[in-house]
């Protein structure tokens, strides 16, 4: 302390808040420890500038405050000494080079801000006059937040300019409003109003608006910070809005970063902060005056997607002139009354500050002095708004949390959000888009797979052209069973015709309840070259399930085995596979098949529910078997229950490409099992269960070796199996696949490379061809890269439905809002990509 003590202060709200801040981690960075350049054009006398900022400290008492917790107090106070001594020092770098000054001056900035200003000794800044030519200099004022807020500063360069044109000499300018009738006159304010005001504003609002729902671990260590500018043209149309809707330009800002804030939470309701200048025009020369008088409280914005654009301004306009008597409150008191509601963690300034001119006037002592600051921030990200002839958005945001990409693209959602607003302000909240440039070329490509599968059509007509190309190759194969693609063919027309001399025609539902073989093969092919609609049955489920199934899809009859036939429901005709097979094979029944026919009945497992079966066409079937990305299908272990869509992939995926089926043995599969089929039937591709990827990878890698193609999917997979595979048998592709039953087995698939670095989770993939994945919101527009959304399917691949459930097909197979195709669907799974990479390709499953 410098001399004896002038007054003692309370501390505002704000300066409570930063200096708990300063001192929660004092070997941390303080992040209210700010740097402002004053770059200085023209002719410099030094001592005069000196001079001049001594005598802004002997105006102002509040630049030499200095910040104690007496033990005798219960709240810290500000100690204004008379006098403190101006921390100055002088570098002169003239004799360097421009480039070599210039960066000697920011080295020389840096260590200024590395040293960590001590609360307890004004005063609070120091000054570093560094000289880089004979007419330019540069000031560089070290200081803390808790002695001024921006407006401030902007009076104390009119008034440095001033001083200095006066030789250094303060006594022209008339006194200065002193801090402390602003304490005063905040002092006489009514509380628990304001209390009450901020908890009716806040009500209904259950948890915080979080833009980061995990939150920094650490204090900040350093901070980014990026500015966009918008177009003169744009900044013309937001300044007529704001008038024609009888509000502010910072009142239309705010509204913008509600809609932007809202879709990138997946909220209609929300809370960000906001800083208030906190200068009361009823107090007498408030404007003038040097302090921190600003403050920082919630802004809510409640989104009616059907509401106009006006709509939310007026009513935006309402709630903050209702809260402007009471925007003194401390935010922490406004968290203390209002709960998780007032919590937040990106907060807006509107930097509307005294613009004047820079100079001290005329003269040849008069300087051109121009500011710019550089401070950290707690907050993930705090924006500011620079108005202007050109508006000016600049994003601080910590680099731990946030990247510079993220932050770049919610500065053009910004942007964007604020054009739609100004061109229409008739539009519905809900149709404003946030989606970024970047990010509409990048769903336009991820879904841009347009063609369906060659081909694609009946799947029995398709498994016909195959006999006759390849009727003497082997198309099933296993212990004790080969049957070439032409024998195939002949049982099913067996089949076939024994089905139909029991009423089997198109769309008639025919039950399979068999045990894993060549013989689901036949009889799946009979029942679809009947017309009929196979539907498997599991031998090994409760009885309450077959009979579910069976009565719900109305079979009229099933194929089984004499040994399951008491599995079937009493009054439900059945017949033996075997028994079908013995028949003389005949021509194809006469039936008329159309590729939006049905081809089976798949029911889901009913976890969520009662089971429900879905619809899946001919032209589904087919093509997903006639996918052109699959490969070689040659050599397909079938071993999975044929209930479950997987087994559709080990059947007709290597059927209808030529490639042969290899029949697992009765049991578990396992490395032994795998190892047999390599060699004696010359397997080269499976399906496995993610569990049982796990498995072989930890406990059997090797037995990969030699294989073309392992698929999984259908749950997590551990990133650390795939890794574990590829690297012992690099030559295998590992093609990961997601999809509900509803897709046809899968909508989307990523083949990993050898050595690919997959990060935390094994990544969905993208879209088959012909198919379409976007990730939507509840009202079904899509959300931006990063978002977590719920994901649906469109396009090839999509079930009729679910059958006899008209209701629960309504529901979820809806009307595609975006590009062609009759509808998608969404299977339950939230999901969303990180905020760097692509879309789908980087998306995971997600559970809400």
């Amino acid at each position: 302390m410098v001399n004896r003590v002038k007054d003692v202060w309370p501390l505002t709200p704000l300066q409570e808040g930063l200096q708990f801040h300063a001192l929660y981690d004092r070997d941390a960075p303080d992040v209210y420890q700010v740097q402002n350049f004053f770059d200085l054009r023209g002719r410099l006398d030094a001592a005069v500038l000196k001079a001049a900022w001594e005598a802004l400290l002997d105006r102002h008492a509040s630049l030499r405050a200095c910040f104690r917790q007496p033990a005798r107090l219960d709240a810290p106070v500000q100690v204004i000494p008379d006098r403190v001594v101006l921390p100055w020092r002088e570098r002169d770098l003239s004799h360097l080079s421009e480039a070599d000054a210039e960066a000697e001056a920011h080295r020389l900035a840096a260590q200024e801000a590395a040293r960590r200003i001590d609360l307890t000794r004004p005063p609070l800044l120091r000054l570093l006059l560094v000289r880089l030519a004979r007419e330019r200099h540069l000031l560089v004022m070290t200081s803390h937040h808790l002695l001024m807020d921006g407006w401030s500063l902007f009076v104390l360069r009119r008034e440095l300019a001033q001083i200095y044109a006066a030789g250094g000499d303060a006594g022209g300018l008339p006194p200065a409003t002193p801090f402390a009738d602003y304490l005063a006159w905040l002092a006489q304010r009514d509380k628990p109003a304001a209390r009450a005001a901020w908890r009716a504003e806040l009500a209904g609002v259950d948890e915080p608006t979080l833009l980061v729902p995990s939150g920094p671990t650490a204090p900040a260590v350093d901070g980014g910070y990026l500015e966009r500018t918008a177009s003169a043209e744009l900044t013309r149309a937001l300044e007529a809005l704001a008038k024609s809707a009888d509000t502010t330009l910072n009142t239309v800002v705010q509204a913008a970063w509600g809609v932007v804030l809202g879709r990138l939470t997946g909220r209609d309701d929300v809370v960000f902060g906001t800083v208030v200048a906190g200068r009361p025009p009823e107090l007498p020369g408030v404007d003038d005056m040097v302090g921190l008088l600003i403050n920082n409280v919630p802004v809510r914005v409640r989104l009616d997607p059907a509401g106009t654009v006006a709509d939310l301004l007026a009513r935006l306009r309402a709630s903050q002139a209702a809260l402007l008597p009471h925007q003194h409150l401390g935010l922490a008191e406004i968290q203390r009354c209002a709960g998780p509601a007032a919590r937040f963690d990106t907060l807006l300034a509107y930097e509307s500050y005294p613009r004047d001119d820079p100079g001290g006037g005329p003269g040849r002592d008069a300087l051109d002095i121009r500011m710019n600051g550089k401070s950290l921030t707690h907050y993930p990200l705090s924006l500011a708004v620079f108005p202007g002839e050109r508006l000016r958005f600049g994003g601080a945001y910590r680099t731990d949390v946030l990247t510079e990409g993220f932050v770049g693209d919610l500065l053009e959602r910004l942007l964007d959000v604020l054009a739609q607003m100004a061109a229409a302000p008739g539009r519905p909240v809900g149709d404003l888009d946030v989606l970024t440039r970047g990010e509409v070329e990048l769903f336009r490509r991820v879904n841009g797979t347009d063609a369906a599968a060659a081909g694609a059509g009946v799947a029995v007509e398709a498994l016909e052209a195959v006999v006759a190309r390849h009727g003497d190759r082997v198309a099933v194969a296993g212990d004790g069973t080969r049957l070439t693609y032409r024998e195939l063919w002949e049982l099913g027309l067996a089949v076939a015709g024994g089905l139909a001399q029991r009423g089997v025609t198109a769309e008639s539902r025919v039950g399979v309840l068999l045990p894993r073989g060549a013989d689901v093969v036949v009889a799946w092919l009979g029942v679809l070259m009947a017309g009929g609609v196979f539907v498997p049955l599991d031998a090994s489920a409760p009885l309450d399930r077959v009979r579910f199934v069976v009565d719900d899809a109305g079979a009229g009859v099933v194929v089984t085995t004499g040994e399951l036939a008491d599995l079937v429901p009493a009054g439900t005709p059945w017949v033996t596979v075997e028994e079908l097979k013995s028949r003389a094979a005949s021509h194809r029944p006469q039936v008329a098949l159309h590729p939006e026919n049905a081809a089976y009945l798949m029911y889901t497992s009913g976890s969520s529910g009662v089971p429900k079966g879905v619809v899946v066409t001919h032209r589904d079937l087919a093509g997903l078997a006639l996918n052109g990305g699959w490969g070689d299908a040659d050599g397909v272990l079938f071993h999975a229950p044929h209930v479950f869509d997987a087994s559709l992939f080990e059947v007709w995926v290597p059927l209808l490409r030529g490639g042969r089926v290899v029949v697992a043995p009765d049991g578990r599969v396992d490395g032994a099992v795998l190892r047999r089929m390599k060699a004696d039937f010359g397997l080269a591709t499976v399906h496995l269960t993610a569990g049982l990827f796990r498995v072989l990878a930890d406990e059997d890698v090797g037995v990969f070796a030699g294989l073309t193609e392992v698929a999984t999917g259908g749950d997590v997979v551990p990133v650390r199996a795939v890794e574990r595979v590829l690297e012992t048998s690099p030559d295998v592709r590992v093609r990961h696949l997601y999809g509900p039953t509803e897709a046809t087995l899968c909508a989307t698939w990523r083949v990993v490379e050898p050595g690919e670095d997959l990060g935390d989770v094994v990544p969905m993939g993208g879209p088959l061809p012909g198919r379409r994945v976007f990730v939507l919101d509840e009202a079904l527009r899509r959300v931006p890269v990063g978002v977590v959304g719920e994901l649906y399917l469109a396009g090839e691949g999509l079930a009729r439905g679910y059958w006899d459930r008209p209701a629960l097909t309504a529901e979820r197979f809806v009307a595609c809002p975006w590009g062609r195709g009759s509808g998608c669907t969404a299977p339950g799974i939230w999901c969303g990509g990180p905020p760097m990479g692509s879309w789908c390709s980087w998306a995971a499953p997600t559970t809400r």
